[in-house]
């Protein structure tokens, strides 16, 4: 049988390098972080910077996969061209609600937890969805209607 070294109460299931209840470990890691926050801030940026940018395409192919894996105007199945278009115009007011969680990335983790709303977002390119943003109707609807 093994014992918490602080508080003395049985460990269950433990594992052989642990010499603390969870509890303890936890209340020590807390006075740790409160006693020396710069260091832990430092921590965090490293592990954001080591490992940011794969989590952020993770979040974003899994957008992509959610909402149909191509753009809804032309087709491009290019996950690098494919992003998020706001089906109610509400783009820019959204980002400003957001602030900091709508860069880099982040949005779609917004998303993820929103349970990908289909009824506020689609998925478009860049090409088309700066079309929409800056001529009101994408060329590709253009041209079909000239060529029909």
């Amino acid at each position: 049988m093994r014992r918490c070294h602080v508080c003395k109460i049985e460990l269950v299931n433990y594992e052989p390098w642990r010499w603390r209840c969870k509890a303890c470990n936890r209340k020590q890691g807390q006075q740790r972080r409160k006693a020396n926050p710069e260091h832990q801030n430092k921590i965090a940026r490293e592990w954001y910077r080591k490992n940011g940018k794969r989590l952020r395409w993770q979040n974003k192919l899994e957008f992509i996969a959610a909402y149909g894996s191509c753009c809804i105007c032309c087709g491009e199945r290019e996950p690098r061209f494919l992003t998020a278009e706001h089906l109610r115009g509400n783009g820019a007011a959204h980002r400003r609600e957001l602030g900091n969680m709508a860069t880099g990335g982040k949005f779609y983790s917004v998303l993820k937890r929103l349970g990908w709303p289909k009824d506020e977002y689609s998925l478009l390119c860049f090409n088309c969805n700066a079309a929409k943003h800056l001529y009101g109707i994408c060329p590709h609807h253009t041209v079909r209607a000239v060529n029909a």
